[in-house]
């Protein structure tokens, strides 16, 4: 019944959307101060709270856009961006991480717009201009252009002049910056790809039920979803087989970001939520469905409570 009603939505759906997030974000405030809620180490704790509200909600309604947009999932629905929500819960405070995954939607998009077009040089270039300003701030983001060849094989369209198109585009911001290091007298950041694979992962308390029940809860859904979407891939549109293509090793990606620091696992948030959105707008056991997915919602909210205690 709640999936049913998220697929082809209403007006008011949008206003439940607002609502749930409000909800999954200030329900700690029930038990703890605003200052202990959004807490950080450096910024004001109104300004963490308006960054929290509208960053995730931007990115989960753009991206749910997008895979509506590109035709990857072809039922007009809100259950991506709810799924997106409900994975970022964890992420309470990650100020970088938000602005870098939010800035990869659009090198998404521009992958994704890629598709039957022989010379897609602007989208190209464009891709390699998100990652160049990208890498300045975050220099292990550079593992993402392996998605300009996975991408360009995928769809037919690889040449000399692609890749090309795409170094130019990542240089462009690179150059900008060093003419602006050298104008204004400025040292040259050290900057350093690393990937020490020293992964810390957070320590499971037998007391942390709640926390321990959300990620049965989301082991389960991911397992399930990729399940659905093996089962029936074949079946999709080649279009969606396509972008699904692009998708998994875009996640694959995101695994070598993890292994290298927990918080990265925030860049994973994006195609698991696209997988998990497929799952559960195409399951045909929709009673499943909906249990598991009120079950995501109530637990994902009295997780984020028992985050700040």
């Amino acid at each position: 019944m709640l999936l049913r009603n998220l697929i082809n939505p209403k007006p008011y759906i949008i206003v439940f959307f607002i609502m749930i997030w409000c909800l999954i974000m200030f329900a700690p405030l029930a038990y703890s101060s605003f200052e202990s809620v959004f807490k950080h180490e450096w910024l004001s704790p109104f300004f963490i709270c308006i960054l929290s509200l509208l960053l995730p909600a931007f990115h989960a309604i753009g991206l749910n856009n997008l895979v509506c947009e590109k035709n990857i999932i072809k039922k007009n629905n809100l259950i991506t961006g709810f799924v997106y929500l409900f994975f970022c819960v964890p992420f309470y405070n990650c100020i970088n991480e938000w602005f870098v995954s939010f800035f990869l939607l659009f090198y998404l998009k521009y992958l994704f717009d890629c598709y039957q077009k022989d010379d897609p040089f602007r989208q190209i270039f464009n891709s390699g201009l998100i990652i160049g300003l990208l890498t300045l701030l975050y220099p292990n983001v550079l593992v993402f252009s392996f998605m300009i060849i996975v991408t360009c094989l995928n769809f037919g369209n690889i040449s000399l002049r692609i890749i090309l198109s795409y170094l130019i585009g990542m240089l462009v911001p690179m150059i900008f910056f060093i003419c602006y290091l050298i104008m204004f007298g400025y040292d040259f950041p050290p900057y350093k790809i690393n990937f020490s694979y020293d992964l810390k992962l957070p320590v499971l308390n037998k007391h942390e039920l709640l926390k321990i029940f959300w990620i049965s809860i989301v082991f389960l859904i991911c397992l399930l979803s990729i399940y659905e979407l093996y089962k029936w891939l074949y079946k999709k549109s080649l279009q969606s087989r396509k972008s699904f293509i692009i998708i998994f090793f875009y996640l694959i990606l995101t695994f070598i970001l993890f292994l290298e620091s927990f918080k990265f696992s925030y860049f994973i948030i994006a195609p698991l939520s696209i997988i998990v959105g497929n799952y559960f707008t195409y399951t045909k056991k929709r009673p499943l469905a909906n249990i598991l997915f009120f079950m995501f919602l109530v637990t994902s909210i009295f997780y984020r409570v028992s985050i700040v205690f």
